[in-house]
Parts: structure tokens; sequence; C-alpha cells
């Protein structure tokens, strides 16, 4: 017996191999450009949150001491792994290290410096579902913040890259 095929029949060879691989690129993609966007993202806030009058220092949201704002970081009310509030300017401020790592945040003063209010709103926000973002969003809020951050950064007179 002979191994005769359909008319038209054509061989499937590596097809399903390539369509991973490809798939598997864009995650991996959209992850490096993910952290590309809290670069931007983290730079933007704690430029946001600088001290009008004082060369590039910002004051932490919990405790008020005031650093340079390199050595702060941007710290969440919400935790940053609830998506739908991880990029929510209102949730994240110019936070000391020592507050957002050494205390988890100190989320008692924070509450406090945000207000009742908009404390209860963003933790039922990040009760929401959420939405991964697509590639194509993710580059847009990349530009989008990088074009605050420089903004920011001419406000208060410093170079950034």
């Amino acid at each position: 017996m002979s191994s005769i095929r359909p008319l038209g029949a054509v061989p499937k060879q590596g097809l399903k191999k390539k369509a991973k691989n490809y798939k598997g690129m864009n995650e991996a993609k959209a992850s490096k450009r993910e952290d590309r966007l809290w670069h931007y993202f983290s730079q933007f806030i704690r430029l946001r949150d600088c001290i009008d009058g004082t060369p590039a220092f910002a004051k932490c949201i919990s405790c008020g001491k005031p650093q340079y704002y390199k050595e702060m970081d941007a710290g969440h009310y919400v935790s940053r792994r609830w998506k739908p509030t991880k990029y929510d300017e209102r949730n994240v401020h110019a936070q000391c290290v020592h507050c957002n790592r050494d205390l988890s945040g100190n989320v008692d003063e924070y509450a406090r410096a945000i207000g009742d209010d908009l404390a209860s709103e963003l933790k039922e926000l990040s009760r929401q579902p959420a939405k991964k973002m697509l590639l194509w969003e993710i580059e847009s809020k990349i530009a989008e913040y990088r074009q605050k951050a420089k903004d920011e950064a001419y406000r208060i007179g410093v170079e950034i890259k």
C-alpha cells in the first residue's frame, strides 16, 4: 500500500512550533516594555511630588521626610499587584524607602495623607476585574509618561535621560 494523500492536503511542517514561539516572543516583549513603562511612570511620580522651591527633593507621603527624588520609591497605597490601580496616579506617590519597604508601605499614614474618600475609592477600584494591557497600550503609556516625566523635570530644573 502506498501512502496516498487526499488531493490538496498540505503537510503541516513546524507551523505550531513557530506560532508558539511567536506568541511567547510577544509576551516576553510585552513584559520588557511593561518594565520600561514602570521606569517612566515611577520617575514621573517622584518628580511630580517634588517640593516647589527645592532642588529636586520630594516629600514622603507617609512620614513627610524630604529626600532627593532618585533616592525615593514610587509607593502604592493599594499594592501594585492589583492591576486596576497599578498605574493610577492617585494611588502612587513618592515614598521614602523606609516607609515603602521596611514598613510595608506605612499604609495607615498613607491613608491619612490621601484622605478616607480616596482610600476607599482606590480599594473598591482594586476589586474590579483586571484587564491585561495590550502591547500597543503599553507603548502608548510609555510615550505618555516619558513626556510627563520630561515636563516635570523641566519644572523642577533637573535633567533626565
